[in-house]
């Protein structure tokens, strides 16, 4: 059951702020990323490709393959140079791109209310 109230999962700032030991192996991580999605599914997921730990291309992998969080709208802030391999991969699974220092923080706020709106309609059309 979704909350009441909008909350987005920023991963990156999650894993740097001691979101995970450095005892833990990618996979101890990533699972536990993913049960905490699947218990609480947030609005929207922010997520860097390049995290300690694992790749955001994992992540996002991890989160297509989960039921409760497969509908999740993810977009993508990170400094990566995305090879045509790489749009490939995330083809279809995210909703956005967004380059780093490529937007203001005016910007991206606005792009994160826009993706939140349209998932609350396109969930509401459900």
């Amino acid at each position: 059951m979704r909350h009441a109230c909008l909350w987005v999962l920023l991963l990156a700032a999650w894993v740097g702020c001691g979101g995970a030991s450095a005892q833990d192996t990618a996979a101890q991580e990533a699972a536990r990323r993913a049960a905490v999605i699947a218990q609480s599914p947030p609005d929207l997921v922010l997520l860097d490709l390049m995290m300690p730990g694992m790749s955001g291309f994992e992540m996002v992998a991890r989160l297509r393959a989960q039921p409760a969080a497969a509908g999740i709208p993810v977009m993508i802030v990170s400094a990566k140079e995305l090879t045509a391999e790489d749009v490939l991969t995330l083809n279809g699974h995210i909703q956005r791109f967004v380059a780093k220092g490529s937007i203001e923080p005016e910007g991206l706020t606005n792009a994160v209310r826009q993706m939140l709106g349209q998932s609350k309609t396109q969930g509401a059309a459900a």
